[in-house]
């Protein structure tokens, strides 16, 4: 068994004899004292049963327990897309969670939505705590518990600003701690530098291995970033390692995206030599002072705001959409899928129809020897939980259906999107552009040949494609729940590349608001209304400052609360809007 920091509890014959909604239950003292003593070894616990979730919770805290657990999913929902939502909010592995349950269907459908959990029937409690997997670490002050009900309650407000973004971020009171004890958080490190794209400006993977090498020699200095801001804590959201006065590693997290802390610490640091490869959401120069950035000693931040959590939705589109999803989990319940980087760096790109259409076994079978060769694509790209969640409101943005270009495998039904509908990536004209960039994440000359020996280019999604995309995609998600499309802006920003991108976006708009005028439980989060000029956008026509993200929450927010039965309204922190 691989380190266990989380246990999830079934109720009902697990952690309990009994069913509370049927019998009076047997409660087992020994069970509520393995989760106290996991809890003093830093190991977390959490609860995913189908009961009747104020029977459930008033027992519990009857009985002193309830606020030992965190991120609890106490309903009647499946419990396989729950388990895998709770360990996507907590940021950890699968392979690091066990989960208990009397039912071996629940066992099994848990390994489905979320491969390489580790399982077990609860005859497994009456030596669980002699097991090597759960060791952990002395934790008596239950320090670990408490960061993670932080990240329960971590939320940021929604707010309507007619300030500027650098106003805005002055009153959200951001706090930065640098930290030095890297080593202490290794293995968030690992995955923070494996796993970024946006924000990674050297893009330098690395194995377990080679960072405790790095980490531990005098001659690199390294640290890591701790964010907050009035509304909660972000965590481990930086890393950097210097070698004399060149950055190796320089890369912070999307969650803290247009914050300005990748530009505010490297003016800190003195503005060292910094090769950046590939691209980045935010430029850097060595002359933008950020003054509404403070640094703290310490890396406790105060407890955010808190609300409840009526609905179930499914958020799906770029990494950027981290920070509007961030929001929404104050209110609901919020399973992700967001774009990833390949092994070697590269974009995986997974929130285009053109992929969502191909989301099957079959595809996988009979392409996956193909898909293994394509450096932007791997076999995961492939697999989605949006068409089985099995929530009140799904989430999805357009903007790659708007702006990648589509290639087809042979004479084929395999369609990939990369790159932008303009550039034709199969003509060695346009090889540079990409190959200069990113010749060290995959796209070498030799992979470049062999893609345009094989496919061959369809231009972006057209109108009537675009209107079939969308329909096939309402038909596949239960009837009568919402699907609420996010659009694209319209702002006029010059690309060397996306040249007039606006026009294109402004004709598929048009599309896409035709089909949400005629389509019943069908609706649009219009980001025309937030984005306006080109001061509200960062690098380009896709990227919007942070509090355009909220903007877009809040508006997700009140679609699903108007038109979702049975969500509640919640109340808004009014002192948040009197600021503006």
């Amino acid at each position: 068994m691989e380190p266990i920091k989380l246990v999830i509890w079934d109720l009902d014959e697990t952690f309990w004899k009994g069913t509370l909604s049927e019998d009076p239950i047997e409660y087992l003292d020994r069970n509520q004292n393995i989760v106290m003593e996991l809890s003093r070894r830093g190991i977390v616990n959490s609860i995913c049963s189908k009961n009747n979730h104020d029977e459930a919770v008033s027992m519990l805290r009857e009985k002193g327990i309830f606020d030992f657990f965190v991120f609890t999913h106490i309903d009647w929902l499946p419990k396989g897309p729950a388990v895998k939502q709770i360990i996507d909010d907590m940021q950890l592995r699968p392979e690091n969670v066990l989960f208990l349950d009397d039912n071996h269907l629940n066992l099994e459908e848990a390994r489905y939505f979320a491969p390489g959990i580790q399982t077990a029937h609860p005859d497994i409690l009456e030596n669980l705590l002699a097991q090597d997997a759960v060791k952990g670490k002395a934790d008596r002050d239950l320090t670990r518990l408490e960061q993670y009900r932080i990240l329960e309650k971590k939320v940021t407000d929604r707010t309507v600003s007619k300030s500027s973004n650098e106003e805005f971020l002055r009153s959200c009171r951001i706090k930065v701690h640098i930290g030095k004890d890297c080593v202490k958080h290794k293995e968030r490190i690992l995955e923070l530098i494996n796993r970024t794209n946006q924000l990674n400006f050297t893009k330098r993977r690395t194995s377990e291995a080679e960072l405790d090498r790095l980490l531990r020699s005098p001659q690199n200095q390294t640290g890591f970033l701790n964010v907050s801001d009035r509304y909660g804590d972000y965590g481990l959201s930086g890393f950097y390692s210097l070698q004399g006065n060149r950055l190796m590693h320089f890369l912070f997290s999307c969650r803290i995206m247009d914050m300005g802390i990748e530009q505010w610490f490297y003016r800190k640091l003195g503005c060292p030599a910094l090769e950046i490869r590939g691209d980045v959401a935010t430029p850097l120069s060595t002359k933008r002072e950020v003054d509404w950035i403070e640094q703290i000693e310490t890396d406790r931040a105060p407890s955010p705001e808190t609300g409840g959590k009526s609905a179930h939705i499914f958020v799906k589109g770029g990494c950027d959409l981290e920070q509007t999803a961030s929001y929404l989990k104050k209110y609901f319940a919020v399973q992700t899928e967001f774009n990833y980087p390949s092994e070697k760096g590269l974009p995986i790109h997974t929130e285009h129809t053109e992929i969502l259409k191909r989301c099957s076994p079959e595809t996988l079978e009979e392409f996956g020897e193909v898909i293994d060769r394509v450096a932007f694509l791997d076999r995961n790209a492939f697999t989605t939980g949006l068409l089985e969640y099995p929530g009140e409101a799904y989430i999805y943005s357009v903007l790659m259906d708007l702006t990648q270009g589509l290639y087809r495998y042979r004479e084929t039904d395999l369609v990939v999107p990369y790159g932008d509908l303009l550039v034709d990536l199969t003509q060695p004209g346009n090889w540079p552009r990409y190959f200069d960039k990113y010749r060290e994440q995959g796209l070498t000359e030799e992979f470049l040949t062999w893609f345009g020996a094989n496919f061959h280019f369809l231009g972006g999604l057209d109108e009537k494609t675009l209107r079939e995309n969308l329909s096939w995609l309402r038909s596949r998600l239960p009837s009568k729940k919402a699907l609420i499309l996010i659009n694209a802006s319209e702002v006029i920003k010059e690309h060397p590349i996306e040249i007039d991108r606006w026009r294109h976006y402004r004709t598929m708009n048009a599309v896409v608001d035709d089909f949400v005028g005629k389509q019943p439980d069908v609706y649009l989060c219009d980001v025309r209304k937030f984005v306006r000029t080109e001061k509200d956008v960062t690098d380009n026509i896709r990227h919007y400052h942070r509090k355009t993200y909220l903007q877009i929450a809040r508006e997700v927010k009140d679609i699903i609360e108007k038109n979702v039965p049975g969500c509640k309204r919640q109340g808004l922190i009014e002192k948040i809007k009197d600021l503006f």
